[in-house]
């Protein structure tokens, strides 16, 4: 997985509607599959039952409801909404909505996925249970992801590349690799942090 971070307003959503082929660059090109956009608001549908809203992605491209279900149910167990397939949003935790809106993008299709801050709007306890899902989801599912964050830890525990942009116009004024190490070994981890965040306000 690779993180960008950079100031507020630099670009890093636009990037991502590039990559997912929303907008088209002013200049330059994206090659290969488009990604599929998980935005920071999970915007699940407030009428429809958790199973419906995951399985939204595979009934816009043609899917009949049937089927559509039960490829979504099949990831129910794996990200842990087991027993809540008929759940509304309001009646889901954070933490689940952010799963059932993970659910939806995985259920795209796309061997890409990029996630928009896909964890701001969680508590500190919640994110960690989250990013652990996240990893755990995508190496098994065979995926990979571009994820923008504005906080430096998340970046760190989650990729395996950091991407620091500047101020907009936005450009690439750093690119860090995250050793696999840094993940049971706390002070290289702060270490890195460290680098990225004096790069970010140099």
């Amino acid at each position: 997985m690779v993180a960008v971070i950079g100031p507020n307003g630099c670009g890093k959503s636009t990037l991502l509607d590039i990559v997912c082929g929303l907008l088209k660059p002013d200049s330059g090109r994206t090659s290969g599959e488009p990604a599929a956009l998980m935005p920071q608001q999970e915007l699940l549908m407030p009428w429809a039952g958790a199973l419906d809203n995951a399985a939204l992605a595979l009934r816009s491209s043609g899917v009949n409801r049937t089927e559509a279900r039960a490829r979504a149910a099949e990831w129910f167990d794996t990200l842990g909404l087991s027993g809540f397939e008929q759940a509304r949003p309001h009646e889901l935790s954070g933490g689940m909505r952010q799963r059932v809106a993970f659910a939806r993008t995985l259920l795209a299709g796309r061997p890409l996925l990029a996630l928009d801050e896909p964890f701001s709007a969680l508590d500190s306890l919640t994110r960690i249970e989250a990013r652990t899902w996240l990893q755990h989801t995508l190496e098994t599912s065979g995926r990979t992801a571009l994820i923008v964050t504005h906080d430096v830890r998340e970046a760190v525990a989650l990729s395996s590349k950091v991407v620091v942009l500047s101020a907009r116009p936005a450009s690439v004024i750093g690119e860090f690799e995250v050793p696999v190490a840094t993940a049971t070994d706390p002070a290289a981890a702060a270490l890195l942090e460290q680098r990225i965040l004096e790069r970010l306000v140099a």
